[in-house]
């Protein structure tokens, strides 16, 4: 999971969801004004919302919270069954693939004292309550992390079921160095696409270096590279294994935070 940018939405949209949110609140019955009237919604208008989502999902529009499926579902982060009043407002939607959305949270919503225990993504920092182990591909929770362990739990972050076996893509296999570059590991090809970036902007191979900056944009678990350059910046004897020799000299030296 990843730290995603809530973007503006149009006027009309705007509009529109104003309008749902009022009818919902005059509603004698407001979970069951949530509901229809989610169902039959404006298509045009949740078309654009869709639209913006998928621009904030990233280049691959990836779900928000496991960062692996397409994003394909308008997901609402309050559950619209226990929180109608919610299921029109702008800032209650996420970009979620179907697995998640459908068969892991559906209505499942932990609170404490009445605040969520899930991440986020577009209001929290995964970082600062996850952390990835490149050599197991698994997450852990941070010290006290309620939030990472209810997110790791409800959104199946250490799934390892087929088809998903998200550990297995996300870990490092440890493959020689010029063969891991075709493997289906996505951490350790995200070092690797690292690497050639570097070798092209040293040579003055502009246009490769931004095919390869496109591609690294691009690749599945987009968090990754959050997580690479959280690992990086920890004292060399505190990183884990799997870490690539000179990798956090890249990272500064490209200013990769800030991709």
């Amino acid at each position: 999971m990843r730290r995603v940018l809530r973007l503006p939405l149009e006027a009309t949209e705007i509009e529109e969801l104003a309008k749902r949110t009022a009818e919902v609140a005059g509603a004698s019955d407001p979970v069951a004004a949530a509901q229809t009237l989610w169902k039959s919604k404006s298509k045009p208008r949740f078309t654009a919302i869709r639209k913006t989502l998928e621009k904030m999902a990233g280049a691959r529009s990836r779900c928000m919270y496991c960062g692996d499926g397409l994003g394909t579902d308008i997901e609402h982060f309050y559950p619209k069954k226990h929180y109608p009043h919610q299921a029109f407002t702008w800032t209650n939607y996420l970009l979620a693939c179907t697995y998640c959305n459908s068969n892991l949270k559906r209505d499942e919503f932990p609170v404490d004292s009445g605040e969520p225990l899930l991440l986020n993504p577009a209001e929290d920092h995964p970082i600062e309550h996850l952390l990835f182990h490149p050599h197991t591909g698994k997450y852990f929770p941070t010290p006290e992390s309620r939030k990472g362990t209810e997110s790791i739990r409800v959104f199946g972050l250490n799934d390892e079921a087929s088809p998903r076996n998200l550990p297995k893509a996300r870990r490092n296999t440890f493959v020689p160095a010029r063969r891991d570059a075709g493997s289906g590991n996505a951490f350790l090809k995200l070092q690797v696409l690292i690497e050639e970036f570097d070798r092209a902007t040293t040579d003055g191979a502009t246009e490769h270096a931004d095919l390869v900056k496109s591609v690294i944009a691009d690749d599945p678990f987009p968090d990754l590279l959050q997580h690479l350059v959280q690992l990086c910046q920890l004292p060399a004897t505190a990183r884990p294994t799997g870490i690539r020799a000179g990798m956090p000299n890249l990272i500064a030296r490209h200013g990769i935070d800030r991709w």
